[in-house]
């Protein structure tokens, strides 16, 4: 499935981006629409990656042209944010632009845009976890993250999260606790199942991730 992004404003960098196969640059996600014999990209570089450019981009060799960045956003500069911000843009040129011509763009699923779309999935179930306290219900948050659903669920004074990253190779789920590092993964090899609009399948396959305060055996995850 094609994770996609619209950009709206400066007409010559309108429209429908795609992340065909999950294609990742800079570790993070690589989104192209074609235009003619003109391909441009949504991206990060690895010699900067608080920046995220929309520019020209060369098919042949992957990577941007010379002198092609049109417009930057730092809105995000947390190692966190993966997905390109909705907003925040500036020419790269220096130039003052009018409100129509900033550029906003907006992740899209592109299951939503199927009349054949399901019913995205609210809750998440956790059990058999070494984690006792990690077990339960995961409601999903009204925000997105990375782009797609997270779920949250509080015990005492711990909130924990089930939430999308992507790093150099793949893109993976995780739970944490709020404000600290991944306990489980999951990885889902560059693919989203849109039938759950980004929700882990109920056969995924989690893991420990070492040193962070897990406990075996690792977790289920359910849709509730």
């Amino acid at each position: 499935m094609d994770h996609l992004f619209t950009v709206h404003g400066d007409p010559g960098v309108s429209g429908v981006y795609k992340q065909e196969n999950g294609s990742l640059y800079a570790g993070a996600p690589l989104f192209t629409k074609q235009v003619g014999s003109n391909t441009f990209a949504i991206y990060r570089v690895p010699s900067n990656q608080k920046y995220w450019y929309i520019g020209h981009w060369n098919r042949d060799t992957n990577s941007e042209m010379s002198s092609s960045r049109l417009f930057k956003s730092n809105l995000y500069t947390k190692e966190s944010r993966m997905s390109p911000p909705d907003e925040g843009w500036v020419s790269c040129s220096g130039e003052t632009l009018s409100s129509q011509q900033v550029p906003k763009s907006r992740f899209l699923s592109a299951i939503a845009l199927s009349s054949a779309a399901a019913t995205a999935v609210n809750k998440l179930v956790v059990s058999g976890c070494g984690l006792l306290i990690a077990n339960g219900t995961y409601k999903r948050r009204s925000k997105m993250f990375n782009g797609l659903p997270s779920y949250t669920k509080t015990a005492g004074q711990i909130t924990f999260t089930i939430s999308s990253i992507f790093d150099e190779n793949c893109q993976y789920w995780r739970i944490s606790q709020i404000n600290t590092r991944s306990i489980y993964k999951c990885v889902v090899k560059d693919r989203v199942d849109g039938k759950l609009n980004g929700a882990p399948l109920d056969n995924s396959t989690w893991s420990m991730v070492s040193g962070r305060g897990g406990l075996h055996p690792p977790p289920q995850v359910k849709r509730g």
